[in-house]
């Protein structure tokens, strides 16, 4: 029988479907770029019954009592549950066993995330990620079917972005290309600490650890300044 399973996160409700839209768009460009039309047809039945995903906003009526929880880990269950602002709804969710394609779908969905809290639906307890992972790796997955697929999974973990740093990144060069085409671009930030990070940016385009490494700012200032930034380039006209 199909289960529904849920995978609680802690990130912004628009964030989190731009991240599992770009999974799903990397995941069916892997299947048509690695199988021909015949194995596809092959297959057809176990991609079709591939889980339907949706993200949306956790229930402000549900609440952590709602759940069975793991009772040695129910204080930090709780925690990262109250921290989470959105869910993916995995639908009618095959069995696992027979179906590889799911197995790799998941196992490269959960990659993405530092940690999850899953509801696997009906009487199970929650999980958090790791555990969740115990489970699948139990069964056979693309590496199965085709040996390539590992450089599937590395390519889209070091491609797409992942935590809401990542896209506060993608925003400012979004607004820092918005100005350079209408040759607006200021000569320094709203700061010194600002201008540092905005000297980095316009002189190419960095992931956030190099942009982070380059700025040579400590954390919390990196942070900070780079959402000071965002604003700031927002309001040029």
């Amino acid at each position: 029988m199909a289960s529904t399973h849920y995978f609680y996160l802690p990130i912004k409700l628009n964030d989190l479907n731009a991240l599992v839209k770009a999974h799903q768009e990397k995941f069916d460009l892997f299947l048509g770029d690695t199988f021909e039309d015949h194995e596809l047809e092959k297959f057809e039945k176990l991609i079709d019954s591939l889980c339907a995903v949706y993200v949306q906003p956790v229930l402000s009526e549900l609440s952590f009592e709602d759940f069975y929880c793991d009772i040695e880990n129910e204080t930090k269950q709780r925690f990262f549950f109250e921290a989470c602002k959105s869910v993916i709804v995995l639908e009618n969710m095959p069995y696992l066993e027979t179906n590889p394609f799911q197995v790799s779908y998941l196992l490269q969905l959960l990659s993405l995330f530092d940690e999850v809290l899953i509801d696997q639906g009906g009487l199970a307890e929650l999980v958090f990620k790791e555990n969740y992972l115990g489970k699948l790796r139990k069964y056979k997955n693309l590496d199965s079917l085709v040996p390539s697929y590992g450089e599937l999974r590395a390519d889209i973990k070091t491609s797409l972005p992942i935590d809401p740093i990542d896209f506060l990144i993608i925003d400012v060069y979004k607004e820092i290309k918005r100005l350079q085409k209408s040759n607006l671009i200021p000569s320094e930030g709203p700061s010194q600490k600002s201008h540092q990070i905005f000297k980095v940016m316009i002189s190419g385009e960095y992931d956030a650890q190099t942009l982070f490494r380059k700025s040579g700012l400590m954390a919390k200032d990196f942070d900070d300044n780079l959402e000071r930034l965002k604003f700031w380039l927002r309001k040029i006209q």
